[in-house]
C-alpha cells in the first residue's frame, strides 16, 4: 500500500497554515503542521494537545469476497456438496475441511483528502488541495 498513484502530488510542510483553531479548546493560535511517516500531515493544538489531521494521501482500497474451497484433498474446487460431515467436490475429490479465502475482486485509490482551510491560499499546493475531499 505504500506506492501511490502516479499523478498525486504530496505537499510540502510551507503549504499549510501556521495556525490552527482547535475544535476542542476553541482557541486559535500559532501551530507547526507536522508530516508523519506514511505521507499524513497533522497539526498538535499547543493547547490541548490534540492532533488532527490536514493531509491524508490517497489509500489504496480492496474489495474482497469470501470463498469456501475443499483443502484436504489438495484440490482447489469450489464446487462441492455435503455428505454425512464430509465434502464431495465436482471432480471426485472427498474431504472433511473447508478452507476459506478472502479474495480481492476489485482495488481501487481513494482520492487524498484535505483539510482545505488549512492550506495556505498563495501556496503552489492551494489549487490542487481544491480538487481533493474535504476531511
Amino acid at each position: 500500500m505504500s506506492q501511490q498513484p502516479h499523478n498525486y502530488i504530496p505537499p510540502k510542510l510551507e503549504d499549510f497554515k501556521k495556525e490552527c483553531h482547535c475544535q476542542h479548546c476553541n482557541k486559535t493560535q500559532p501551530a507547526t503542521p507536522t508530516a508523519i511517516k506514511n505521507g499524513t500531515f497533522i497539526m498538535i493544538c499547543p493547547s490541548c494537545a490534540l492532533s488532527f489531521d490536514i493531509h491524508i494521501p490517497p489509500q489504496k482500497k480492496q474489495e474482497t469476497q469470501m470463498t469456501t474451497r475443499c483443502c484436504d484433498s489438495g484440490c482447489n474446487c469450489t464446487d462441492y456438496r455435503p455428505t454425512g460431515g464430509f465434502i464431495i467436490c465436482q471432480c471426485g475429490h472427498s474431504g472433511a475441511i473447508h478452507m476459506v479465502s478472502h479474495d480481492a475482486v476489485r482495488e481501487w485509490w481513494e482520492k487524498p483528502k484535505t483539510l482545505k482551510s488549512q492550506v495556505r491560499s498563495d501556496s503552489e499546493y492551494y489549487k490542487i488541495a481544491q480538487t481533493h475531499d474535504d476531511l
